[in-house]
């Protein structure tokens, strides 16, 4: 039964990669012609745009990985099937269930993989990726630390502890410099936004330092002259969905402690956490299909109905998330309601076919 786990695991993690590398490289050929259309932008060059789409690559089949699986396994398993291959096996008293189990035990390899890099390469990359292409664009220095984003604005630097998805920013630091580079002026607002193309502090404080000490002074509301680019802040903001779990984690408890909203922080992080799952559960679901309506199909009918099957679940999928902020349902349950109701739809049509 070795040798039958290693021979079926390699098959599928064959097809898989060629699915892979097949959908990931439509998916990079459009994203090239997207970045192409925002070349010209401040020193954003297509050089910029290439290095852009290198660099998103990690996050992008990371994306496609579940797909692949799905596409994969039906392959695999259909061109076993259509060479009497598994009819052999069934025939000298191999059960389905084992045949799921040496399908499933491939995926669990793939999707440990598939975790690591989520973890820490590609949100690394895709980070890295969104800071170069928004300094590009915007023409000002940039750069993101444990304590938040620093940026240069003339003869400042503005330090912004958290960056909304919003476009609002929280507990902000402005750093100012005179001819000789000596600290003069530190501000510090609890909240900013822009309006207009004006941006406004709130709950300001100012901290005046000269030979004589420090003069500390508060208002409610300042307007705030500053050269800070907006679209460089909508770059740099961190989405969750580019998050690590650890990170995501973070942000949930800072957002918890500080009385923010952290719903979209909490849904993104049980969808990373049940993405393994996800994935286990595409790839279970190949084996009722070539059990059962796909037995005796050819290879580009069972591609269809991989990439329909794919596609619905990415789509249920959004549309349970949307609901789930909408209505307050626990992110924990609809992280994992999509994967449960195709696992159900899978085990109902193995048995079936059994």
């Amino acid at each position: 039964m070795m040798i039958f786990d290693r021979y079926i695991g390699l098959r599928i993690l064959i097809n898989t990669l060629l699915v892979l590398l097949v959908l990931l490289a439509i998916d990079v050929f459009f994203a090239l012609v997207k970045e192409f259309r925002d070349i010209g932008q401040g020193l954003y060059s297509g050089w910029y745009a290439v290095q852009y789409v290198l660099l998103t690559i990690p996050r992008r089949a990371i994306d496609l990985f579940s797909m692949s699986a799905l596409l994969g396994s039906l392959l695999a398993l259909g061109s076993m099937v259509s060479s009497n291959e598994l009819v052999v096996l069934r025939a000298s008293g191999v059960s389905i269930a084992r045949i799921v189990r040496s399908v499933l035990q491939a995926g669990l390899l793939m999707f440990i993989l598939v975790a690591v890099v989520g973890e820490w390469l590609a949100p690394f990359s895709e980070q890295l990726a969104r800071e170069n292409k928004a300094q590009a664009q915007s023409q000002q220095i940039a750069y993101q630390s444990d304590h938040g984003i620093w940026v240069k604005d003339d003869k400042r630097f503005v330090n912004i502890r958290n960056l909304g998805l919003d476009g609002h920013l929280e507990d902000v630091y402005v750093y100012e410099f005179d001819d000789q580079h000596k600290l003069t002026m530190v501000t510090q607002a609890a909240h900013v936004s822009y309006d207009e193309g004006q941006w406004i502090l709130e709950d300001v404080k100012f901290s005046a330092l000269s030979d004589s000490g420090i003069h500390i002074s508060k208002q409610d509301k300042v307007l705030w002259d500053s050269l800070l680019n907006p679209v460089l802040l909508n770059m740099l903001a961190r989405d969750p969905d580019y998050l690590s779990a650890r990170d995501l984690w973070a942000y949930i408890i800072y957002m918890d402690k500080n009385n923010l909203d952290s719903k979209s922080y909490q849904l993104a992080f049980w969808n990373r956490m049940v993405m393994p799952f996800s994935g286990m559960v595409m790839l279970f679901l190949a084996v009722p299909f070539v059990f059962g309506p796909l037995r005796s199909v050819g290879v580009g009918q069972r591609i269809l109905v991989g990439v329909l099957v794919g596609v619905f679940f990415y789509v249920f999928s959004q549309m349970i998330s949307h609901i789930s902020q909408v209505s307050g349902v626990n992110p924990i349950v609809s992280a994992f309601f999509p994967s449960l109701v195709f696992m159900l739809i899978g085990i109902w049509m193995l048995r079936r076919a059994a």
